[in-house]
């Protein structure tokens, strides 16, 4: 079928079938090479997120973390925290 052909060889989506399908001369709508995309069992790849995971972690941790530390020992915990992202973790895209 040409919407098999069109989808597998540059991975377009229905819209994008559809669109190719019209200037080929087709007249057939968007709801039914929709119908025809899906009965093929073609999809698109989904994409992962572009978020960096560690954030949640870090906002997680922060979350659990007890709100009865005193201003002095969050001020040590935090200075602990910067040395270590500053001087001793790997830097990222360096050599390692």
């Amino acid at each position: 079928m040409r919407i098999k052909e069109i989808a597998t060889t540059v991975h377009y989506g229905y819209r994008r079938v559809h669109v190719m399908l019209k200037r080929e001369g087709w007249q057939d709508n968007h709801k039914r090479v929709y119908r025809l995309y899906q009965a093929e069992g073609l999809s698109l790849r989904l994409k992962r997120p572009k978020r960096n995971k560690s954030n949640g972690k870090l906002r997680d941790e922060c979350l659990n973390w007890e709100l009865s530390v005193t201003r002095r020992e969050a001020k040590i915990v935090i200075e602990k925290w910067r040395q270590f992202y500053n001087n001793e973790r790997p830097q990222c895209g360096g050599e390692l």
